[in-house]
């Protein structure tokens, strides 16, 4: 996962492993800003619905 520092713009990259459930609180090394980050949620792909042509006369 990548983070970036709501404060300053720096980017992080985290193993997701390390990531509690209920969210773990990480601090920029640069600026000093905390904050909660969250496991992403992984969702099931679905397949997108197909248009159907319709006639327009």
């Amino acid at each position: 996962m990548i983070l970036q520092c709501q404060a300053c713009g720096t980017k992080y990259r985290l193993e997701d492993s390390l990531l509690k459930p209920s969210g773990t609180k990480v601090r920029c090394s640069r600026c000093g800003f905390t904050w909660r980050v969250y496991p992403q949620e992984v969702l099931p792909l679905e397949p997108l619905p197909t248009k159907t042509k319709k006639n327009l006369f």
